[in-house]
């Protein structure tokens, strides 16, 4: 969903941030947005390059990921699937 030079700029990783955010929120509470990204050069970072978003409920989730797998954000289509909440929780974004 997002190419490394997106990530690098805080300015550009912020406005991506509230972009998808406010995107999501039209499907449900989102409760968190994870976008990794490399802190240090040369860092190993779990799910770089993908969106992961935290819904309240499960129908939440199911509905954004109806309304949104196929659709174009950034010039990039979305594939939406759903990631296990374990992982999630323990940041095994993968």
């Amino acid at each position: 969903m997002v190419n490394l030079k997106e990530l690098e700029d805080d300015d550009e990783y912020d406005d991506l941030m509230e972009d998808v955010r406010e995107e999501c929120k039209i499907y449900g509470k989102v409760v968190d947005v994870k976008i990794p990204r490399i802190e240090t050069p040369g860092e190993m970072v779990s799910g770089l390059g993908k969106i992961f978003v935290e819904y309240a409920t499960r129908d939440g989730a199911a509905f954004a990921r109806e309304n949104l797998n196929g659709k174009s954000f950034h010039g990039r289509f979305v594939v939406v699937v759903f990631h296990p909440e374990e992982m999630y929780r323990k940041n095994q974004l993968d």
